[in-house]
């Protein structure tokens, strides 16, 4: 996924990034930054991405939650989706902008969501109980004056193959001030880190 990345003397990162962002993993960033290693790619994250975009377009299209988790899930059936992949950009903290696109977003109802493939046997939606995503992004979203209430993750399963769909989950979560709180303290200790690391490479001047 590419951003829109101004020249501007500050640190662009995005959330990716910063779940690598820790002493062990910082230097993968930095190889990537210097053209000496790629993005880790694979089949699976492949398939998930051509899913994502047919749901992007089928929301930009309708203004709806996609037809098959508003099926699977009638509790959502009148979801609209105000913001599909709408890029945000947010100067988090000084001189570091961290660069997102949520899945999707209904700004009346304030919620965000993400959409997720797995196999099935894979942990299902219940594997992201523990997931920062939704929650940086909530608080990400808020900056920009987006109150975010609830999060939730729509998770499409499939067979071993991937030749198959059997069946849909969903993780969802209200979100307080403590979550944002625990979420902005940990994107500060990884913007910390990634910020060292970017200046001991010589890629960032801070």
């Amino acid at each position: 996924m590419q951003y829109n990345i101004k020249n501007d003397g500050k640190l662009h990162t995005r959330f990716t990034d910063l779940m690598r962002a820790t002493p062990k993993q910082v230097e993968n960033i930095i190889k990537e930054q210097l053209g000496e290693k790629e993005r880790f790619k694979n089949d699976i994250l492949t398939f998930g991405e051509t899913r994502h975009n047919m749901w992007q377009k089928e929301s930009e299209e309708t203004g709806m939650l996609p037809i098959v988790f508003r099926e699977a899930f009638p509790e959502y059936k009148d979801l609209q989706i105000t913001h599909a992949e709408k890029e945000f950009a947010t100067e988090l903290f000084k001189n570091i902008v961290i660069h997102s696109r949520p899945d999707g977003v209904n700004v009346p109802e304030a919620i965000v969501i993400d959409y997720k493939t797995m196999v099935k046997g894979a942990g299902g939606a219940r594997r992201y109980a523990s997931s920062k995503q939704l929650p940086f992004y909530s608080f990400q979203l808020g900056v920009h004056n987006i109150r975010i209430k609830k999060y939730v993750y729509f998770v499409e399963i499939w067979n071993a193959d991937y030749t198959e769909i059997v069946g849909y989950e969903k993780y969802e979560k209200a979100v307080g001030l403590m979550d944002i709180a625990a979420i902005k303290k940990w994107a500060h200790d990884r913007c910390e880190v990634l910020s060292i690391g970017m200046k001991l490479a010589g890629l960032w001047r801070g």
